[in-house]
């Protein structure tokens, strides 16, 4: 359960989609949802990097600071901008199901 004064990131890697290119700074984006996982509402961002797909989502505690905001703002922009979120190429060796 998240804490009322809490904050929760997510980072979710998908075989194949159609997300745009990483952006120099990963925003929150739009308040949406509320989301089928987490039954409220929550921040959005979906991206590519290296022929990889990646959604984020960031949910907030009903009374989360502003101060906690500010962090996990910063901490996602440390992220894209100094890239400490560090995407590599990866060869796909799928096999089908028999």
């Amino acid at each position: 359960m998240l804490p009322a004064n809490g904050a929760l990131f997510v980072l979710y890697e998908y075989a194949q989609a159609g997300f745009p290119p990483r952006p120099k700074h990963l925003h929150f984006g739009a308040l949406g949802g509320p989301y089928e996982c987490w039954g409220v509402k929550g921040y959005l961002s979906t991206f590519e990097d290296r022929r990889r797909y990646f959604q984020a989502q960031v949910v907030f505690g009903p009374h989360a600071p502003a101060s906690l905001h500010a962090e996990v703002s910063r901490s996602l922009t440390l992220s894209t901008s100094t890239r400490s979120l560090r995407v590599s190429s990866r060869q796909r060796n799928f096999q089908a199901a028999r």
